[in-house]
């Protein structure tokens, strides 16, 4: 399971990111169409892998950045503001093991996700409100064999 899929999993299944964006929890861009307030995600920073003396750990750390958006309104900021919040608060010191409920599943362990920083804007071509959060995320991935 990729780990992208993993954390907009973990949005999608959170009670109040799904109050506030219901499944508009989009990868890269924006389509033109969408409805707001969504959520974007994208990996900022990919695939740190954590090698050791006997070779690779299996430990993989990965930086994504989280944009809670809303088109502008009179009430836009206090809900960029409260998305924010909420994608914080689902995602910030999780650890577990992710499912992604194919068949068979497919599993990813995260070790920890944590949050950094962030950043208000505003998207001129769009008309939106946005802040900006990243996470750093470890993860387990799988390592190749050479059997």
């Amino acid at each position: 399971m990729f780990v992208e899929i993993a954390l907009a999993k973990l949005l999608r299944e959170n009670a109040a990111v799904a109050a506030i964006v219901e499944d508009r929890i989009i990868p890269l861009v924006l389509d033109s169409q969408v409805t707001y307030p969504a959520v974007v995600y994208r990996e900022i920073h990919g695939g740190g892998h954590t090698e050791g003396l006997e070779g690779s750990s299996g430990l993989r750390l990965s930086r994504f950045a989280f944009y809670a958006t809303q088109s502008k309104g009179r009430t836009s900021y206090r809900t960029v503001l409260e998305l924010a919040e909420a994608v914080r608060s689902a995602l910030q010191g999780f650890t577990g093991d992710v499912e992604d409920g194919a068949s068979p599943p497919e599993t990813i362990h995260i070790h920890n996700i944590s949050a950094g920083v962030h950043e208000d804007r505003y998207d001129d071509p769009t008309q939106t409100y946005q802040r900006v959060q990243v996470f750093d995320v470890w993860s387990t991935e799988s390592i190749p064999t050479f059997d």
